[in-house]
């Protein structure tokens, strides 16, 4: 899988990526998650990731892209 989207869901509070899922995901889209309040844990596994597009959150993840992560784009929407 090289592209997973996420959205319209509600009641989702937690994300967690183990060690050796979605080795080969190079793009991840979440949108209208309203409950998810944290980066979701374990985006240090996502070797593959290049793009991480996030709209229509509660929560700016902007931290995210400042952080070990710079090897991707990233894009965040706040309402």
């Amino acid at each position: 899988m090289k592209c997973l989207m996420l959205g319209l869901m509600p009641n989702l509070i937690q994300m967690e990526m183990e060690q050796g899922t979605m080795v080969s995901l190079e793009e991840l889209y979440l949108w209208e998650l309203e409950q998810l309040v944290d980066v979701p844990v374990g985006m240090k596994h996502l070797v593959s990731l290049k793009m991480m597009f996030c709209t229509e959150m509660l929560v700016d993840f902007g931290g995210l892209a400042k952080g070990n992560h710079q090897l991707f784009h990233f894009t965040c929407v706040v309402r």
